[in-house]
């Protein structure tokens, strides 16, 4: 028999409810199938909506719009913090996964050529395209309203990306204050897009009906002394 080691703190945090994440350790998930027949655009708008939520309203400083607030807080200090190398791999994960169509590092610093067109916008540019195209069928109003916004800041994540390869190609790391109104961009043109989500009504759930139980034979209780 083999035996899997683990901590029972891994396993209750892995079954807290208010924890954020899909990666973590012993994590566990399970779906909500209360409403089967459930309209497939209330649970599309559902789930934006809550994800604006999320955004907006962070549990955690690392996510969300506390995230870009603590990231401009920090970036300055960070060329005193971290030497070369480190701010090297910061802004190569940057790079990496701000890609829309796949997590990659563009040709100009990895030398591949995928043949995949990636522009680096963080998918905001095909949020920003899907979000008009299915919204008579299953949006609402306030999609276009979050699609311009979306893509607004899908161009701003771009120029963020480019002052990042810049830097990468230059070895040059020593000003990293030249993002801060790039964040600040970001940022307010992603709280716009997420407000606008955040706003969508979504319509009540209609409980299930309850099944009534015929009555059935009361069986006397035994006394087994």
């Amino acid at each position: 028999m083999i035996k899997i080691p683990h901590q029972r703190g891994d396993l209750q945090q892995a079954w807290a409810a208010d924890y954020i994440g899909i990666s973590k350790k012993n994590a566990y998930f399970g779906i909500d199938m209360q409403n089967p027949n459930r309209d497939i655009s209330s649970i599309i708008q559902e789930g934006l909506k809550r994800n604006a939520e999320l955004y907006l309203n962070s549990p955690v400083n690392f996510i969300g719009e506390k995230g870009m607030e603590r990231m401009m807080k920090e970036l300055p200090d960070w060329n005193t913090m971290y030497d070369a190398e480190t701010m090297k791999q910061i802004c190569l994960h940057l790079i990496e996964f701000s890609g829309s169509t796949l997590p990659e590092i563009p040709e100009e610093l990895s030398g591949i050529h995928s043949g995949v067109p990636d522009t680096h916008q963080g998918g905001r540019d095909k949020l920003a395209a899907a979000l008009p195209k299915y919204q008579d069928t299953i949006g609402t109003a306030e999609w276009s309203i979050a699609a311009d916004a979306f893509q607004k800041s899908g161009l701003i994540i771009e120029a963020f990306i480019g002052e990042c390869i810049r830097d990468v190609l230059n070895t040059a790391f020593s000003a990293p204050q030249k993002y801060i109104s790039l964040l600040k961009e970001i940022q307010k043109t992603e709280s716009s897009a997420f407000r606008a989500l955040e706003a969508v009504k979504i319509p009540q759930r209609k409980k299930p009906s309850k099944k009534v139980r015929p009555p059935g034979r009361i069986i006397p209780a035994i006394n087994m002394k």
